[in-house]
């Protein structure tokens, strides 16, 4: 995780799930609007790469989650994102064939 600067204050994330090598920030580095942080991957049962985000508002282990709003690479309106949707830069997209009956790929 690494720190960014929101409107609330400062902002604590955690990624898993990450592209082995594709890791742009280091710990404490402050992110903007549009940096890159690193690439999503794939491990375990999971056909597609994908990323699991969490954000926290302190460094506290037992601070709680906080919501976070994300936009797409092409602008637009921010959004939440949901559980069991799909997305990629562009915002929310299909579900892949993969997922389609159900399995999510976990089969």
């Amino acid at each position: 995780g690494g720190g960014s600067s929101t409107k609330g204050g400062d902002l604590f994330v955690e990624y898993v799930h990450i592209k082995a090598g594709s890791v742009r920030v280091k710990v404490g580095d402050r992110v903007k609007l549009g940096d890159v942080v690193c690439e999503s991957g794939g491990v375990g049962f999971s056909p597609e790469p994908h990323l699991h985000f969490t954000a926290f508002r302190s460094k506290e282990p037992t601070a709680p989650t906080t919501r976070v709003r994300f936009r797409a690479a092409s602008g637009g309106e921010p959004y939440v994102p949901k559980a069991g949707n799909y997305y990629d830069q562009s915002g929310a997209v299909p579900a892949p064939p993969s997922a389609i009956g159900g399995t999510g790929g976990q089969g």
